[in-house]
């Protein structure tokens, strides 16, 4: 599984090939730019020894560097770099189901409480079976679904929502495994 960081294509899928990455091409610890905190560095005494060096200055001596929260912010003990869901812990790196319960809470709305940034597909009731697809989108840090088409007389619309954003590893699932046919076949 391949994952992008920083513009690269470079695959990563666990830590210790990231570590790998910055040891072989920064033996020095030292990287040729601006340091991004959401770089995981998997090495707890990074900053420490960087600091007891005598070529490395700080513009401010009394600053601290406190970029851990940034490395794993759903504490799912894999790093952001290596993360295929950042925000929705998943350890094992499966797919991600949304999770959240939908309610239709108007005759065009569909809404959930917590804000997210899901894709979602609507297709007529007669293709259900083969998921077809007639309008797909993307809702950012959203809490609701809102479409005002009307489906023709006899017919009926069907909705399926996953999480999007920073979540490549989101499901169109209901519940993991169920119908593994959907992931395979819906954008």
């Amino acid at each position: 599984m391949r994952r992008r960081v920083h513009g690269s294509t470079r695959g990563f899928t666990d830590t210790e090939s990231f570590q790998a990455y910055l040891d072989q091409r920064f033996p020095l610890g030292i990287i040729p730019r601006p340091l991004d905190p959401y770089w995981a560095i998997d090495d707890a005494d990074y900053f420490p020894y960087l600091r007891s060096e005598e070529n490395v200055t700080a513009l401010d001596p009394q600053a601290t560097l406190d970029i851990e929260p940034y490395w794993d912010p759903d504490t799912d003990a894999v790093l952001n770099a290596c993360d295929n869901c950042p925000d929705h812990p998943n350890p094992g790196q499966e797919p991600v189901m949304f999770g959240q319960e939908i309610l239709a809470t108007a005759l065009d709305t569909f809404a959930w409480s917590t804000p997210a940034d899901v894709q979602f597909v609507r297709g007529g009731l007669g293709v259900v079976g083969g998921y077809g697809v007639d309008q797909l989108g993307v809702l950012l840090d959203a809490t609701a679904l809102k479409d005002a088409a009307v489906p023709a007389a006899g017919a009926g619309f069907y909705y399926l929502l996953r999480l999007g954003g920073s979540c490549s590893a989101g499901s169109w699932q209901t519940v993991l495994g169920e119908e593994p046919g959907r992931d395979l076949v819906l954008p």
